[in-house]
């Protein structure tokens, strides 16, 4: 999460005063003397150098903390942290990555050679101050130990001291997943990952690859590779890593109190990012070559292309076995400045009257159909399977996507879910007729909750496949401004209601998404 430098340690004031009654100042003073630390102000260390691990990191995380420490109080009056632990929370947060700082005279390399070794010197760092504040060995050891947790290579015991109180497991649990949220939920994350990579390669060099892959690191030989790995990296190492930690991340929903998680909501984005990024494993020329192509009628044209060729692509996704290629992390998408481009992007994505009407729990579940879209290597059936889950999401007996198909002017199923599924695949209903023909026509959304009433409705579909249509839900499925089809949603255990609706919009987001990025990647099947 992003904000003004200045403004972190207010804020961490500001929750402190309202979560104890009172300000503690110490914590500033102790901010500033990290603030010092970075800045090479101290005599032992000199100044950052590094350009991912920075102090600015540090207060991202010592916020976050502190952000879920409130939320958690406010879950749990009746365990709250003591004011000692929020103040220890803040300072392990402060100090976790300060082993990053080259020794006062080393003028060889940057920090990143420390990398695999920062955790130590962190806990050194940490160490020596506290004690020249003449605080106590058993709070130090305590906030040596939550430091330690902070380990990501490799297996990390949580210290003894930590399981005897309850509290301070938690308290650990809390600062690993504030560590982790304050990098993914960046809404540089992508921008800063050749940072890190630069940080990667001068670690590997002091390291040595085949020792570090030896002790089970994995080591990126590009950029490319490494943004080619970030959603593997997210889905089979992040997210186990914070379930693994108890969902902490659902206090910041609690902190902000409106079921919302920022941070939730802007790792979609980042994961929808990455899926757009898909898009440029064509090259420059090309891509320029193709969006010219496809400008107005033609840009139609190749979609209706794409909706003739797409389930022979559909079939070519479940035997790939090769991973996406990303050849060029640093294409952009519009001449603006990125914090511009990332809310217009971010405002695309997720309207703020779509956001509206979404729960905590539907961002949660929004954002592992965004990790599923982003890696079809987990289930061959990619599409399939997240429209399953959208069913039982919203409690939907069945669903279907349907693409425009020109020849026959009509809307083709090309992947349907419920009962019917086998006798629907590939049916047509002609463009015109019932509520996906009136949605594909008009651009927005419909609902009936009475099929018999409305007039919409499409019988023809029920009696070729011998079934019941009570209540529909459809949303158009867009790609560039063009509308290409329709998500339709069957039968719900209830009505349908706008909460329903918002989730029916945001799935087209992804699918969509993924379905252009399928189309970009696959073109050569169309000619």
């Amino acid at each position: 999460m992003k904000k003004e430098q200045t403004l972190a340690i207010d804020l961490i004031d500001a929750i402190c005063l309202e979560e104890y009654m009172q300000k503690q100042p110490e914590l500033r003073s102790i901010y500033e003397d990290v603030r010092a630390l970075y800045a090479g102000e101290w005599p032992g260390y000199e100044a950052c150098d590094l350009a991912y691990h920075t102090f600015e990191h540090v207060q991202d995380t010592a916020l976050a903390a502190a952000r879920m420490m409130a939320g958690w109080n406010r879950y749990h009056p009746d365990k709250k942290f003591p004011i000692s632990y929020f103040v220890m929370g803040v300072i392990a947060a402060l100090f976790h990555d300060s082993g990053y700082l080259k020794d006062k005279g080393d003028l060889q390399g940057t920090g990143a050679k420390h990398t695999y070794i920062h955790v130590q010197r962190s806990v050194k760092i940490l160490s020596d101050y506290l004690q020249d504040k003449e605080w106590s060995e058993g709070e130090i050891e305590v906030i040596a130990a939550m430091i330690q947790a902070t380990e990501f290579y490799g297996t990390v015991e949580v210290e003894p001291v930590l399981k005897e109180d309850n509290l301070l497991f938690f308290l650990t649990q809390l600062l690993v997943t504030a560590d982790i949220m304050a990098q993914i939920a960046d809404v540089f994350y992508l921008e800063r990952l050749p940072l890190l990579y630069a940080e990667f390669l001068e670690a590997y060099e002091s390291v040595g690859k085949d020792i570090l892959r030896e002790n089970g690191v994995r080591v990126y030989n590009s950029i490319h590779e490494l943004f080619d790995a970030t959603s593997d990296f997210i889905v089979n190492t992040v997210m186990p890593k914070l379930d693994e930690m108890g969902h902490m991340y659902d206090y910041l929903s609690v902190f902000f109190g409106t079921e919302r998680n920022p941070y939730l909501e802007i790792v979609v984005t980042n994961l929808n990012r990455i899926h757009d990024k898909q898009v440029a494993a064509v090259s420059m020329q090309d891509r320029i070559e193709l969006n010219a192509q496809a400008a107005g009628k033609e840009k139609i044209l190749c979609h209706q292309a794409m909706a003739k060729a797409l389930p022979d692509m559909l079939q070519q996704l479940k035997v790939r076995t090769t991973g996406h290629v990303v050849n060029n992390l640093l294409v952009r998408l519009h001449d603006m400045n990125q914090v511009d481009a990332t809310m217009l992007y971010l405002e695309r994505m997720l309207p703020a009257t779509l956001m509206a009407q979404l729960s905590k729990n539907d961002m949660i579940f929004f954002l592992r159909i965004a990790l599923l879209l982003l890696d079809p290597k987990l289930h061959a059936n990619v599409l399939q399977e997240s429209l399953r889950m959208m069913c039982e999401h919203l409690r939907v007996e069945s669903a279907s996507i349907l693409v425009a198909d020109c020849d026959r002017s009509a809307l083709r199923i090309i992947v349907p879910v419920g009962p019917k599924e086998e006798e629907l695949l590939n049916k047509a209903v002609p463009w015109d007729k019932g509520m996906s023909g009136w949605v594909y026509q008009h651009g927005q959304c419909g609902v009936v909750n009475d099929a018999s009433y409305d007039n919409r409705f499409y019988a023809e579909m029920d009696k070729d496949a011998a079934y019941s249509t009570k209540s529909i839900l459809a949303v158009p499925l867009i790609m560039d401004g063009v509308i290409v089809g329709v998500v339709e949603l069957i039968n719900k255990k209830g009505l349908f209601d706008q909460r329903d609706m918002a989730c029916a919009a945001c799935y087209s987001h992804l699918v969509a998404a993924f379905l252009d990025t399928l189309f970009w990647l696959c073109k050569d099947a169309l000619h």
